[in-house]
């Protein structure tokens, strides 16, 4: 039985086992050959579920990619708009751009849940008409099979040559987090004593029936200075987050050179049966012909997956 797993980074390296699971070692040719070797052999109804499956695949790529890129932007967002809130400036530029991120990111949020179902669709078909089918299941299992080998062999390339400067960047992280440290520490034992009932300073007799009003004072008077120690870490964190998804566009590479490879020289070719250069997979099942579309070409792949979103979006159907 075929597995779906997907989990950020190992998303790029397992979701080709959608299919299968290596159990071997295969042999890793280069694009020309992989080609040759598995694309010019296969039948035109099995290169458009390896088209369709590499479409999908490289969809949800770049769907990754955009989410990871406008994570940090969104953070800082949040925090310049509570520097400027505390400071009674006009944060009215910075809530519009964050309403603008937040807006995008849902959208994106929204096609990357449609195209796991639709991988999952993919994955299902798969099962259901090639499972008794050793021919097709063998080679179909060996083109994605190679895939796999050379994404996982370029993201361990792409990983050695980095990991001095996700190192350094590691050190740096660790460094500022020890340094604010005993300011964290500081802040836990001054709230733990105030929930006891003692306060940083002492009260006069006459102040002494005010005591909860103090505390209240207390929290809310530091709450500027204790977000700020909170942000230098969550910067750090960012920084150090934006140093190692630089992977998942080499994994987003990868899936595109094998789409391009389909799309350009079989989906595309005008020798191919144009009847099987379509798109085959909904949500939930193969999709009727009059929903069909034909596969996009690698650099509107994004735009592709943002049409198919509105196609769900009830808004969008409504206003048709």
């Amino acid at each position: 039985m075929a597995i779906i797993r997907i989990f950020s980074l190992s998303w790029l390296l397992t979701s080709l086992t959608v299919f299968s699971s290596i159990t071997h070692t295969t042999h890793n040719p280069d694009l020309t050959t992989w080609q040759s070797t598995y694309l010019d052999v296969m039948s035109s109804d099995e290169l458009q579920l390896i088209g369709n499956f590499l479409y999908i695949s490289y969809s949800i790529a770049i769907i990754e990619a955009k989410i990871h890129q406008l994570t940090t932007p969104i953070s800082q967002l949040h925090q310049s708009i509570r520097t400027k809130i505390a400071h009674y400036q006009d944060a009215t530029q910075e809530l519009t751009t964050l309403q603008t991120l937040l807006t995008r990111l849902s959208c994106i949020m929204g096609t990357r849940t449609i195209y796991m179902e639709t991988l999952k669709t993919c994955n299902l078909y798969y099962e259901k008409t090639y499972s008794n089918q050793n021919n097709h299941t063998s080679l179909i299992n060996q083109a994605l099979e190679s895939i796999q080998l050379d994404a996982q062999n370029k993201l361990l390339l792409w990983a050695n040559e980095k990991l001095p400067e996700i190192n350094n960047q590691l050190k740096k992280s660790s460094q500022s987090i020890s340094f604010t440290q005993k300011d964290l520490e500081g802040i836990s034992f001054l709230y733990k004593k105030m929930s006891e009932g003692t306060l940083p300073f002492s009260l006069s007799e006459q102040q002494e029936p005010l005591k909860s009003l103090f505390i209240f004072d207390v929290i809310l008077r530091n709450h500027d200075a204790y977000l700020t120690i909170a942000e230098k870490n969550i910067n750090n964190f960012n920084e150090t987050h934006d140093c190692a998804s630089h992977i998942i566009t080499i994994g987003m590479d990868v899936y595109r050179q094998y789409y391009e490879a389909v799309y350009n020289n079989l989906i595309n070719a005008t020798t191919h049966n144009q009847q099987y250069a379509s798109t085959m997979f909904g949500m939930y099942d193969i999709l009727p012909a009059e929903y069909q579309s034909p596969l996009p070409h690698p650099d509107h792949v994004f735009e592709h997956t943002l049409k198919t979103t509105k196609l769900y979006t009830k808004t969008e159907f409504l206003q048709q």
